[in-house]
């Protein structure tokens, strides 16, 4: 039985902890994108809760992206999921700005929201082994980049949706190196260079990770895990390619199977060449 819930006890009342609005938990249903239909409409609390989830996977999440993807775009729904968060101490906001300098939100969990997050995850159906992060700094160049990967695992979320698979759990290039290099050094302190190296492929073939022609891993911005409809697990590697990436970077992960999602113009004609049997621009 989950104890803990996102925004409180719905029981109480005051102007911490208001009742349930029927008519605005409708408009809500109302919009639910059909990638995300259910049996049983989800509630505005099992929304927040899912969406909590997502800050505290991703790291930093942009408003808009949020309340798309789990208030079906309804901002005053996500808003009010938000501020309630921020209020009990579970997130933080951030403002950013977009390549043309307009403004927006973006959220990261807290040490105190990651804590309730590992409390439901069993509930909401995500791996037990699943990573909560939060940071207490946020540099600027961050911004632009933790959110082109959330956007693109977002893709990939909803594609696996509507072929009937379940994400269990996502692994960012982060966690994901310190497995294979942590293992990798670990072997080298004990058994040497060739120990180090057999260890680090190891570690790679058991994340569902490719290794190129000269031995290295190829790593991705987000590794999604799902099961399927037939109960089959199974990975996506994503990857955003930025305008700086060029052939050379991206040819491989594209070799490899990488769902490698563009973050600018010049990123998207790189890609475009690679997937028309190009090397470069």
């Amino acid at each position: 039985m989950r104890d803990r819930m996102v925004g409180g006890d719905p029981r109480r009342t005051g102007p911490e902890r208001r009742r349930p609005d029927p008519a605005h938990e409708k408009e809500v249903r109302e919009r639910e994108p059909r990638v995300l239909a259910r049996a049983r409409p989800l509630t505005f609390r099992e929304r927040s809760e899912r969406a909590l989830a997502d800050v505290g996977i991703y790291c930093l999440v942009p408003f808009v992206e949020l309340a798309e993807a789990h208030f079906g775009g309804r901002h005053r729904a996500a808003r009010r999921a938000v501020n309630t968060w921020i209020r009990e101490g579970l997130a933080r906001e951030f403002a950013g700005k977009d390549a043309g300098g307009t403004p927006y939100a973006l959220f990261t969990s807290t040490a105190k929201g990651a804590s309730v997050l590992r409390d439901l995850a069993e509930g909401l159906g995500i791996d037990p082994g699943q990573r909560f992060t939060y940071t207490l700094k946020i540099r600027r160049e961050q911004f632009a980049h933790d959110s082109a990967v959330y956007r693109a695992a977002r893709r990939e979320h909803e594609q696996l949706a509507r072929g009937g698979a379940r994400v269990r759990r996502v692994r960012l290039e982060r966690e994901l190196s310190g497995t294979v290099f942590g293992r990798s050094e670990a072997a080298r302190h004990r058994l040497g260079r060739r120990a180090a190296e057999a260890e680090r492929h190891r570690a790679a073939t058991e994340l569902g990770l490719p290794v190129d022609p000269a031995g290295r891993v190829l790593l991705p911005d987000a590794q999604v895990e799902y099961v399927d409809a037939a109960g089959r697990s199974g990975r996506v590697n994503v990857e955003v390619a930025s305008d700086h990436y060029g052939a050379q970077h991206l040819g491989p992960k594209v070799q490899a199977g990488f769902r490698v999602h563009a973050s600018g113009p010049r990123a998207t004609r790189v890609l475009a060449s690679l997937r028309s049997g190009g090397t470069e621009l």
